[in-house]
Formats: structure tokens, sequence, C-alpha cells
């Protein structure tokens, strides 16, 4: 499978990017220059993409800790942030 991936994430993106257009009435690029999907490794890298995926609302000054960000997953996956009681 490792190698057919990118073929089968390549082809995926493009069928993507021409129906998101065609139901948007738009044309040219729909992803950004730097997207690109990536394969997970394993669980470590899997955890740590997460991990920096939950600082990115931080880093971009609109939340002071990552379990704030309404949207994150962070606030369900740690303990004692709104979204997770603290054990007990």
């Amino acid at each position: 499978m490792g190698s057919l991936w990118p073929t089968c994430s390549t082809r995926g993106n493009r069928f993507t990017s021409k129906e998101a257009n065609r139901l948007l009435g738009r044309t040219g690029e729909f992803w950004q220059s730097e997207y690109l999907d990536r394969y997970m490794r394993d669980a470590g890298h899997y955890a740590a993409v997460i991990a920096y995926i939950e600082e990115n609302p931080v880093k971009a000054g609109l939340a002071t800790l990552k379990t704030d960000w309404p949207w994150s997953s962070a606030r369900f996956r740690h303990p004692g942030s709104a979204g997770v009681p603290p054990a007990g």
C-alpha cells in the first residue's frame, strides 16, 4: 500500500478539487500550494501531529491555551479542560 498511496491521494485530491470548484462555480487552484497528505508512520508520529495541530491556535494568537480553542480536539483530550471533567 505504501507505494500506491501517493497515486491514490493525488487522484483523490484532483477529483475533490474539481468537484469543489464545480459546486462553487470556480476554476483554478483549490488547494493551497503547501497542502500535502501525510502518511502516519506509527502511534508516536500520529501523537506528534495531533500535538502540532492543537498548538496552532495558540501560535496564531487565537487562544492562550490549546484547550481554550472551541474547535480543538484538545478540549476533549486533556482532563480538566472545558470539555473533560477532572478525574476523581
